[in-house]
């Protein structure tokens, strides 16, 4: 699958088909604002959603759907400081991928390990934060983190 940063996302994918949002959603019964949402890592895509994609796409396939969509979300939770952002996609990349089977998968897997190898970046640079950084983080870092997870 390569690095995330690489992967192939809902909109490069919809670009690649020449489709827009609207066609999509008539192929799909997908709501476009959804598909918007999805594209922009303000949602998580659902495998079910996916496989719809899938389908009406034909240039991708699900995991890598969904692993770049929780990298979106990943990067939007960064782009915040947002911690508990940050380790629920990954949590939810993780979840998904074990409830799909994708993890003896070795794309997956890799996607998956690059995904939480960044997540574990984010969130281990915030705890080493100063209690003055909370306002910048936007949680209490004094907290248990883990308990997210």
């Amino acid at each position: 699958m390569g690095e995330l940063k690489d992967l192939a996302g809902l909109k490069e994918s919809r670009n690649k088909a020449k489709k827009t949002q609207a066609m999509l959603s008539a192929a799909t019964g997908l709501d476009q604002g959804y598909l918007s949402r999805v594209e922009s890592g303000e949602r998580s895509l659902s495998p079910a959603a996916a496989k719809k994609l899938v389908v009406a796409l034909k240039n991708t396939n699900a995991p890598t759907l969904i692993f770049s969509n929780r990298y979106a979300m990943l990067r939007r939770a960064v782009d915040r400081g947002d911690v508990a952002g940050v380790m629920q996609a990954a949590r939810s990349a993780f979840k998904v991928a074990e409830g799909n089977g994708w993890l003896d998968d070795d794309g997956g897997d890799q996607a998956l390990s690059e995904l939480l190898n960044a997540a574990t970046k984010f969130v281990e640079s915030a705890a080493s934060a100063t209690h003055e950084d909370e306002e910048v983080y936007g949680y209490d870092l004094s907290g248990n983190i883990a308990s997210i997870m």
